[in-house]
C-alpha cells in the first residue's frame, strides 16, 4: 500500500539523517519505521518485546496524589535529603 504523508522541511532532513547514518535508503527506513511501530501486537504472547506505545501506562499506579506525599513516601524508604538513597550512611 502507498500513503503520502507531508512532514515540514525540518523533519524531512531529521528523516533523511537518521536513514543515512543506519546506512538503509530514505524508502527502507521510513517502511521499517512504519512497520516496527504500526504492527499489530494483539497476538502478541506475554513476556515479548514490546514496542514503545505499548508501554504507555504501564506503570501506572492509579494514584493521583503521590507528588503531594512525596515526603511521606521518599523518607518512609530510608531516603536522606542530602544523601539521596545511597546506603553509606
Amino acid at each position: 500500500m502507498d500513503i503520502t504523508i507531508t512532514v515540514s522541511e525540518k523533519t524531512a532532513k531529521n528523516i533523511q539523517i537518521r536513514a543515512e547514518s543506519s546506512g538503509k535508503k530514505l524508502d527502507d527506513f521510513v517502511e521499517n519505521f512504519v512497520e516496527e511501530n504500526f504492527q499489530d501486537n494483539s497476538g502478541e504472547p506475554d513476556g515479548e518485546t514490546r514496542s514503545f506505545m505499548r508501554l504507555q501506562g504501564m506503570f501506572s499506579s492509579g494514584l493521583s496524589d503521590t507528588s503531594e506525599r512525596m515526603s511521606e513516601i521518599l523518607y518512609t524508604e530510608d531516603f536522606d535529603p542530602a544523601q539521596g538513597f545511597g546506603t553509606d550512611k
